[in-house]
């Protein structure tokens, strides 16, 4: 498991399946995190065929329903929407076609029964089909559209994409060209998922830049949204969903996920922003000074609008704000610290640690299992006391021969059998006692251990993120010489149409409320000047070369040398990836219901959508039936 400082033991899925099963309760319970998920650090998953997830995913089932009955209340937790949203939509492509009426075919005047059949046979025909390649081919498809997405709003994929068949085939083999994502974030997703959590930390970013200028989300982000749910449908092959976007995309207002979506948008807004800012240029200093106590200095200019920024400044940024992330866990740590050191010092003074248990090893599996199997033995060392107790009260008070055994015999039997009960009692007692207070330790500095992971993993993508820097300025400068040509003067003029060349032309809608003084210049002037003690130190020096600031002109030897190094991440015309592996006869099918499709849903003329059909056609999806991770069915998934 990925972490400098994690001490948690993985277990093998073979260490799993030989528990037992109070073992696997017991196993559950004391993995479950404060919000009522659980966090297995269990490997092997994928080695399991699909029988064998579905006989390990019954028993982590029955073991949770049993660790709930033994405690109710502490399994409480709010619900899930993106969950329920989530079981739903999975419920709905897996039921069959004859639970639906004819009625739920018809959306907004669009008669759509002439597709149940075909829609529902092809259906049929995926589920039987689909396999772990099916899975792998899908999970294939959702990072190439994620690296796209991320490459088109300017941000920067971790590999080229010419190598994702590779990476998915053996991702030890490029672990550490992953290394900035691998294991990271804690979401238990394949490590060679990358793109994916690239795509959510830029979109993030984007927010960040709107928010700390106090700038709203180009229509709320409902554009996107609406634009992510058709795509779904167009993968899953739901046409009376899509038929029913395609008709009034507004209605997706209505419902509760995007309220949900609202409502985390809203705390963003809030919460996940530099502190104490009252305008842009209160937010310009902020930047220079988290980027200067994590070294860096050198020279940069933001801008009020970040779609004029060009491609280093956006990067630049982009840095700061996963400083920020990697500053808030570092902030998480300190804070949570004192109480975590205090509660163990508490089980110190209570004699609970064994001689070799510490802090970090009660957290780990081979703990865990040996406090199970002493609660065990202790429950079975009480259970035949009490036992034998009862036979030896029949032997001497109930039998019609007891008699026949000396009062002072039989009273002498009665006082053994009952030290006996006491003493199991005790050694059960203070073994439970002992193994509460160990899980609740555990439990309540759930947080803090967490936090020491984040920061850990966020340090990693912090460094790759610093380590592009001189990569980006190298391309900037490529791109300017190749623009340029062999004219001297067309490359002065274009050198400096680059500096200042945008990212995106576009106007910003500035929310109300938000303070600035007017007569803010609309940029403000970075640099070593501005950072007054912090400044002082020499400029940081990467690869061993001084950072060159993106206003200084560059010799040609240097331009030449800086290209030179964009042989390091180059990908400019990607490679496509394989296609996904469907049967002929799923194509077939998907390629005949292109026509009914066209013909039901015809686009508005002029439109920029292009046909749904053809999409449909072109995107051969499996089914959504899933063996997928066991974490999923057990809800660990939360956001």
């Amino acid at each position: 498991m990925y972490s400098l400082v994690s001490t948690a033991a993985t277990l093998s899925v073979d260490d799993i399946t030989a528990l037992s099963d109070a073992q696997f309760t017991r196993f559950l319970t004391e993995h479950r995190r404060p919000d009522g998920n659980f966090e297995l650090p269990v490997d092997g998953w994928d080695k399991l065929t699909k029988d064998e997830r579905n006989h390990l995913a019954d028993r982590l089932l029955k073991a949770q329903d049993r660790a709930l009955a033994q405690s109710p209340l502490a399994f409480f937790r709010p619900l899930d929407l993106e969950q329920v949203n989530t079981r739903l939509t999975e419920f709905s492509n897996n039921r069959t076609t004859s639970s639906y009426s004819r009625t739920l075919y018809t959306q907004n005047g669009l008669d759509l029964a002439p597709l149940r059949d075909e829609v529902a046979e092809m259906r049929d025909d995926e589920t039987e089909a689909y396999d772990e390649e099916d899975e792998r081919a899908d999970r294939i498809d959702s990072e190439t559209e994620a690296y796209h997405d991320l490459a088109n709003d300017g941000g920067r994929p971790l590999y080229p994409i010419s190598l994702l068949e590779q990476v998915s085939r053996d991702p030890e083999g490029y672990r550490k060209m992953l290394w900035p994502f691998w294991n990271y974030p804690r979401d238990h997703a394949p490590s060679w998922l990358v793109f994916q959590s690239q795509l959510k930390r830029w979109q993030d970013f984007r927010k960040w830049q709107n928010d700390n200028r106090g700038l709203e989300d180009d229509d709320d982000g409902f554009s996107a949204y609406v634009k992510r749910r058709k795509r779904g449908c167009i993968k899953d092959g739901d046409v009376k969903t899509l038929a029913a976007i395609e008709a009034d995309p507004e209605d997706l207002k209505s419902g509760d996920w995007w309220e949900y979506k609202q409502k985390i948008r809203r705390w963003q807004r809030r919460w996940q922003r530099e502190h104490g800012c009252n305008g842009f240029s209160d937010y310009v200093n902020a930047v220079m000074r988290r980027l200067a106590r994590h070294g860096f200095t050198r020279p940069f200019e933001l801008q009020e609008d970040p779609k004029l920024q060009d491609k280093l400044t956006t990067w630049i940024e982009y840095l700061c704000f996963e400083y920020w992330w990697l500053d808030r866990y570092t902030d998480s740590i300190e804070r949570l610290k004192p109480d975590h050191d205090r509660r163990w010092q508490e089980l110190v003074d209570k004699k609970i640690p064994k001689p070799h248990e510490t802090k970090d090893f009660i957290r780990t599996t081979p703990s865990s299992m040996q406090r199970q199997k002493e609660d065990d033995q202790a429950r079975e060392a009480k259970r035949a006391a009490e036992a034998e107790a009862e036979r030896v009260y029949f032997l001497t008070q109930k039998d019609s021969r007891r008699l026949g055994i000396p009062k002072e015999k039989r009273m002498r039997m009665l006082h053994a059998a009952t030290k006996k009960v006491v003493a199991a009692k005790e050694l059960y007692e203070s073994t439970k006692r002992r193994n509460d207070l160990v899980t609740n330790f555990i439990r309540a500095t759930f947080n803090y251990v967490d936090a020491k992971k984040d920061a850990a993993g966020h340090a990693a993508l912090a460094q790759w993120v610093l380590e592009q820097v001189p990569l980006v300025e190298a391309e900037v400068i490529q791109r300017t010489m190749t623009e340029a040509g062999p004219d001297t003067t067309n490359k002065k003029r274009k050198r400096a149409q680059d500096a200042d060349k945008p990212e995106k032309r576009s106007s910003k809608k500035r929310k109300p409320g938000h303070g600035e003084v007017a007569r803010l210049s609309r940029s403000s002037r970075i640099g070593p000047a501005n950072l007054g003690e912090a400044s002082q130190r020499p400029p940081r020096t990467m690869s061993g070369k001084n950072c060159m600031a993106r206003d200084e002109a560059p010799s040609a030897q240097r331009r030449q040398a800086d290209s030179t190094s964009l042989l390091r991440y180059t990908d400019a015309s990607p490679a496509p990836t394989q296609g996904l592996r469907r049967s002929a006869r799923i194509a077939a099918r998907l390629d005949n219901l292109q026509p009914t499709l066209a013909a039901t849903l015809s686009p508005p003329p002029g439109g920029t959508e292009g046909s749904t059909a053809s999409k449909i056609g072109t995107r051969k999806r499996g089914s959504s039936v899933q063996t997928g991770r066991v974490s999923k069915r057990l809800g660990d998934r939360g956001r």
